[in-house]
């Protein structure tokens, strides 16, 4: 899978509609620096299949395809989100995107 946008193009956008910052996501994700994001952020570093599992545990509402390749939706709706956290094995929680914002 090819990417339509830059990794840095990708994070922001998912920080914007996450309503966040790279320093609160870094925390949000329990990394001990926020270097991490911002070097996705500058265009340094790129999205590593990691970071992805790590960003939609925490916040499943996060379009995994988007992350990806670009493509797509940053946020899924409701439905979208109880199926990808059954493919991703998210135990269940409230998905309703008004408890994310």
């Amino acid at each position: 899978m090819s990417k339509s946008i830059p990794d840095s193009e990708i994070i922001n956008k998912v920080i914007s509609a996450l309503d966040t910052n790279a320093n609160k996501l870094a925390s949000d994700l329990n990394y001990s620096s926020h270097m991490s994001i911002y070097l996705i952020v500058k265009g340094t570093n790129k999205i590593s299949k990691g970071f992805k599992e790590r960003l939609i545990m925490k916040f499943p509402q996060v379009n995994y395809n988007y992350l990806s390749t670009g493509e797509g939706a940053v946020l899924l709706n409701d439905n979208e989100t109880q199926a990808q956290m059954n493919i991703f094995n998210i135990p269940g929680k409230d998905t309703s995107l008004s408890s994310f914002l």
